[in-house]
């Protein structure tokens, strides 16, 4: 995979994210475009600050969906709304 492919993956992570933010995408689809981003990135990415941007964006999303109730902070969805629309 080349930088090429992860780059489209992360472009499809900010429409994702933008999608979500106007109330036109789900988080599901969301959260399942920054976890392929944050995979492709930490296996083929050569550069630091995008791996730190993705797994940053992951853990945020973990904290949002908080699955299994295990989060030490979990964040509400008016909480990660607002972390998102600062990160865009």
């Amino acid at each position: 995979m080349t930088g090429e492919l992860y780059g489209e993956q992360l472009r499809e992570m900010v429409l994702r994210a933008r999608q979500y933010l106007d109330g036109d995408g789900s988080f599901m689809d969301l959260y399942y475009a920054i976890l392929a981003s944050d995979q492709s990135v930490r296996r083929f990415g050569d550069n630091g600050h995008i791996r730190a941007l993705c797994a940053r964006w992951a853990e945020m999303a973990q904290r949002r969906r908080d699955e299994w109730g295990l989060s030490p902070d979990p964040l509400s969805d008016p909480e990660f709304r607002a972390w998102l629309r600062r990160q865009l």
